[in-house]
């Protein structure tokens, strides 16, 4: 009896396709053909493409689209006439003028502007022009200002001598000054998060290794094992999202959205044991 009722026990790796067939999933073929199904207007790809060039920051190639494509019009039109369009959702609402409004492209130009200035390692421009852009996006982030200082502390430790900071100092000849920031800006931060106080003990940890360091390996040491240009394109992105939140955007585009949507529904068939 006991061998019976083993006999009848799915086995761990069966109780998905199991669960899926129970709960009545499409099948690999049944799901390509619901994607081919799919009835999307030219404006819903056109606002698609779009959304996508205006998070990436390609404001030269948004214009264009937007002259040849007349996405910005059709938006108008379909919010007027109750369109079919309706059904994609912008984010602002369904009036014409909300629509453009969602892909104002008057930003992208400041967004990548403070963008490549943390890349550049000018963390202090970018501090400044992000609180000129809103000064309520940092206030709203406590944990980016503090990878914002953060960074700029690494800044400082890696200068050399040869190539100044922006504000004229030359840090590797004025240790004292940049403890002193540590200590004034970063600590009282730190305190609130335990993680962020490892990572700063973690930045700190490079003054370890810099007397004997030259600028040229400033991968050594401190900032989880990351290159000196990844911890200013880690913090970069960070920055990136935060702006695109504070203008009602999401933090990636609609389009990769949807294609992580994809990526996860084949993933789901294949782990039921569907068709690819």
């Amino acid at each position: 009896m006991a061998n019976n009722q083993q006999q009848h026990q799915p086995s761990s790796s069966s109780k998905k396709k199991l669960s899926s067939s129970a709960s009545g999933g499409p099948t690999g073929d049944e799901w390509a053909r619901r994607l081919a199904e799919v009835d999307l207007s030219k404006s819903d790809l056109n606002r698609l493409v779009l959304d996508y060039l205006i998070v990436e920051g390609y404001q030269t190639a948004a214009e264009e689209f937007v002259r040849e494509s007349g996405v910005l019009d059709s938006s108008s039109d379909d919010a007027a006439g109750g369109g079919g369009d309706e059904k994609m959702d912008d984010g602002e609402g369904s009036s014409g003028g909300n629509k453009k409004a969602s892909f104002d492209l008057d930003g992208i130009q400041e967004r990548m502007s403070i963008r490549k200035a943390v890349e550049s390692g000018r963390v202090e421009e970018a501090i400044r022009r992000v609180n000129e852009l809103d000064s309520d996006i940092l206030d709203l982030h406590p944990h980016l200002i503090f990878h914002l200082h953060l960074l700029h502390l690494y800044e400082l430790l890696l200068s050399s001598p040869s190539q100044p900071t922006t504000n004229g100092s030359n840090p590797s000849n004025n240790l004292s000054s940049t403890l002193l920031f540590a200590s004034e800006t970063l600590a009282p931060l730190a305190l609130s998060s335990p993680s962020h106080l490892a990572e700063l003990e973690d930045a700190l940890s490079l003054l370890l290794v810099l007397p004997g360091a030259t600028n040229s390996s400033a991968n050594v040491g401190g900032g989880g094992g990351l290159t000196k240009q990844q911890r200013r394109e880690k913090v970069a992105k960070e920055l990136n999202a935060a702006i695109l939140e504070g203008q009602g955007r999401g933090c990636e585009s609609k389009l990769v959205g949807v294609w992580r949507c994809l990526k996860w529904g084949e993933g789901e068939l294949i782990g039921a044991g569907g068709k690819k």
